[in-house]
């Protein structure tokens, strides 16, 4: 994406403060999965911090990073993105993932997303995944 927008120093600032935000996350997470394992009594206020530092970070991100994304990349991007995770993450972050993005979105909103799936993926959510998404339950308040 960088070299997309080479030579556009507002978006190069920006897809800087996105991996600056990104920076910040990564020690917020390892420090609640410490928490969690030692059971330590700060775990609450970890949990306050990286929740905010991630609300901030998502609502910048879909402020701003989502529009350049739209912006500038092609369906070939798209698709060379979506191979590359296919690659990293299989049918296990697959599983996961797909559930997750349709969870409390808005109908058409998810019957958009579900139909851009090959027609396998959609069965195997309907079937295993979103069942086994919700008995993890992940986002439970």
């Amino acid at each position: 994406m960088e070299r997309k927008v080479a030579g556009r120093p507002r978006d190069v600032a920006l897809l800087a403060e996105m991996e600056a935000e990104h920076a910040l996350l990564d020690p917020r997470l390892t420090a609640v999965d410490a928490a969690l394992k030692d059971r330590s009594a700060e775990l609450p206020a970890l949990v306050r911090s990286l929740a905010s530092t991630l609300d901030e970070h998502l609502a910048h991100e879909e402020e701003s990073a989502l529009p350049l994304i739209r912006e500038v990349l092609t369906p070939a991007d798209w698709g060379a993105f979506t191979g590359r995770i296919r690659k990293t993450q299989g049918v296990r972050g697959a599983a996961l993932f797909v559930p997750w993005i349709v969870d409390g979105a808005p109908p058409a909103d998810r019957a958009r997303f579900l139909g851009a799936l090959p027609p396998p993926v959609r069965v195997l959510n309907k079937l295993f995944w979103e069942a086994g998404y919700r008995r993890r339950g992940l986002w439970v308040a």
